[in-house]
């Protein structure tokens, strides 16, 4: 857990400073870097999350314990990368 605490704090900062980069400069690609760095950011807080949650004891309603859900935690920041490059064919297309 302590590796998820450092990573997120260092991917927060590397995001604050590339969107300052990128507001300074006006660079499209540092933007992009920037965009990068906040999934990269949201990741490690979804992996908190799944390591806070799965690490539960067992009660009475899960006597299994919560240990399953810390694939939920691995699975949404996927999925949401896969979501999110659904428009980029249909972006690259009407530039061209």
């Amino acid at each position: 857990m302590l590796a998820v605490l450092g990573a997120l704090f260092a991917n927060g900062i590397i995001t604050i400073l590339k969107f300052i980069a990128a507001v300074i400069t006006g660079s499209s690609g540092i933007m992009a870097e920037a965009l990068h760095s906040l999934a990269d950011t949201t990741n490690q807080v979804f992996l908190l999350l799944g390591l806070r949650f799965y690490n539960r004891p067992a009660s009475e309603k899960r006597p299994f314990g919560y240990g399953k859900e810390r694939f939920f935690g691995r699975l949404l920041p996927r999925f949401l990368f896969s979501v999110s490059v659904l428009p980029l064919p249909f972006m690259k297309a009407t530039k061209s």
